[in-house]
């Protein structure tokens, strides 16, 4: 019979019995009850993925982050925003969480009221970002007019396979 060595970082939060023998998590009620009081959402910040991330960060959270500031001062202590440069889908967002569901609410209020006084800034910088500098083509247009295509006629020769010889 063997037994396991169990590192101490791996008890953190398990109820040990005896020498490793027997191992127990939390009690399910617990570990559910703990899990169900953080309520979590999320804020895209509607901007082109180009743009660059300090113009951004400057226009979104205000000269050192003064706006994101003022929002977490308006919150409870148990609520929590954070402004994430990249998010999932490679463009700005807010993470929001909180065990209040009321709390969590307000943090998303002021976040989407923040967005809305920035939103035209966001817009020339979207606009600035989307748009290639003059003299600049898309890498998949810049051989196009040094390429040309065989005529069709010549094609179906070039794809036609050789009469058998026989």
């Amino acid at each position: 019979l063997a037994q396991a060595i169990l590192a101490p970082a791996c008890l953190k939060g398990l109820d040990v019995d005896g020498p490793g023998v027997v191992i127990r998590p939390p009690p399910a009620r617990e570990r559910s009850l703990a899990m169900s009081e953080i309520h979590s959402d999320s804020v895209q910040v509607s901007v082109h993925r180009n743009a660059p991330q300090s113009d951004v960060r400057r226009i979104v959270l205000g000269e050192n982050d003064e706006y994101l500031a003022y929002i977490r001062d308006s919150l409870g202590e148990d609520t929590k925003v954070e402004y994430i440069a990249r998010g999932i889908v490679g463009k700005p967002e807010f993470i929001l969480s909180s065990t209040s569901k009321d709390e969590l609410r307000n943090a998303s209020e002021l976040v989407a009221d923040l967005l809305e006084g920035v939103k035209e800034e966001l817009e020339v910088l979207s606009r600035e970002a989307g748009e290639l500098p003059k003299g600049k083509q898309q890498w998949a247009d810049e051989d196009d007019e040094d390429f040309e295509l065989p005529h069709p006629a010549a094609m179906r020769s070039i794809l036609q396979p050789d009469p058998p010889r026989g």
